[in-house]
């Protein structure tokens, strides 16, 4: 949590999984998008599912893929 919160996009993806373990999809949304933001990949895969599914955020497929087309073209 302390390297999340100081801005770590890394930390932040785990916080967000951690979240939805727990099934706190608001949480998980949250700490995603501040992954996403940073362009972490596996941040905005976590983001892009919420997205898919509607979970913490508005379904937006358009959305979904814009961030998998994203994280894919870091690979």
């Amino acid at each position: 949590l302390p390297l999340a919160t100081r801005g770590d996009a890394k930390a932040q993806h785990h916080m967000a999984q951690l979240a939805l373990m727990r099934n706190e999809e608001n949480a998980a949304a949250d700490w995603a998008k501040r992954s996403a933001a940073q362009k972490h990949a596996p941040g905005q895969m976590t983001l892009a599912q919420l997205y898919q599914d509607g979970r913490g955020v508005a379904k937006d497929p358009i959305r979904a893929h814009g961030l998998m087309k994203s994280a894919a073209d870091q690979t």
